[in-house]
C-alpha cells in the first residue's frame, strides 16, 4: 500500500491510504492466451484468458493491451481486437469485463474491472497478440590460429594461413608471398633462401 499522513485542524493526524490487489492481476500466471485448439500457446497470439475464462473488452484499449503483455512476459503488444473466434469461447465463462490498466510508478500497473458479467456476450471477448521475447545473440571469439565456422565453434586456420590475434571472423589471414604455415598457426615463416622484411609483410629472396 501507499500512504500519506497530513496534519489536519479538526483531527490530530489524517491518513490517506491506497492499496491494490497486486496479487490478482499482477500474476503472470493468472492471465494466458489459448489458441484455436483451447491450448495454452506461447506464440504471442490468441484469445486472452483469465484464471480459466475470457477477459471481456469493452474498455479495453492499447495501454492495456501493452501491460497485460508485458504481465505474462512478452515485450510488448502488436495489435487487439474482439470478437467471437472460436466455438469453444461459447463454452467458457467470463471472468473479467471492462478491464481497463493504467500505467503507473508502480512495479505493477492500476487495473479496473468488473466482475459482474451477467450482461456480456463473447462477442466482446479479447483476441491479443503480444510481441515474442527477443534475445541477444553473440558472436564466439575464436583463439589465436583458428576462425569461426558457426555460432558455436572454431577450427584451426588451414595451412599457408594464420590469425595472430582472437578471430571473430569465419576466415583466416593468407601468408605474404614466399611464406608458409601449419594448420593452426599464428603466423607464417619464410621459405628457405627468402627472409622477412623490417615491415614484416613479406618475405624476400637473399
Amino acid at each position: 500500500c501507499r500512504y500519506r499522513g497530513a496534519n489536519n485542524y479538526y483531527y490530530h493526524y489524517s491518513l490517506w491510504l491506497r492499496c491494490n490487489n497486486r496479487d490478482q492481476l499482477g500474476d503472470s500466471t493468472s492471465f494466458y492466451l489459448v489458441d484455436k485448439d483451447k491450448q495454452h500457446t506461447q506464440k504471442g497470439h490468441g484469445i486472452l484468458m483469465y484464471n480459466g475464462g475470457t477477459v471481456s473488452g469493452n474498455k479495453f484499449d492499447d495501454t492495456t493491451a501493452e501491460l497485460v503483455c508485458r504481465i505474462m512476459g512478452y515485450n510488448n503488444f502488436m495489435s487487439w481486437s474482439t470478437g467471437r473466434r472460436y466455438q469453444f469461447q461459447d463454452s467458457l465463462p467470463i471472468r473479467l469485463s471492462d478491464l481497463n490498466c493504467l500505467k503507473s510508478e508502480e512495479v505493477f500497473p492500476f487495473c479496473v474491472y468488473g466482475t459482474d458479467t451477467t450482461n456480456k456476450t463473447h462477442e466482446d471477448d479479447i483476441w491479443l497478440w503480444c510481441a515474442l521475447p527477443t534475445y541477444n545473440t553473440f558472436t564466439m571469439v575464436c583463439p589465436p590460429g583458428q576462425r569461426r565456422v558457426s555460432s558455436n565453434t572454431c577450427v584451426q586456420c588451414e595451412a599457408g594461413t594464420y590469425t595472430p590475434d582472437p578471430n571473430e571472423s569465419s576466415s583466416c589471414l593468407s601468408c605474404p608471398v614466399n611464406s608458409t604455415s601449419l594448420a593452426g598457426s599464428t603466423s607464417c615463416s619464410c621459405k628457405e633462401g627468402t627472409y622477412m622484411n623490417s615491415a614484416g609483410d613479406q618475405c624476400l629472396t637473399c
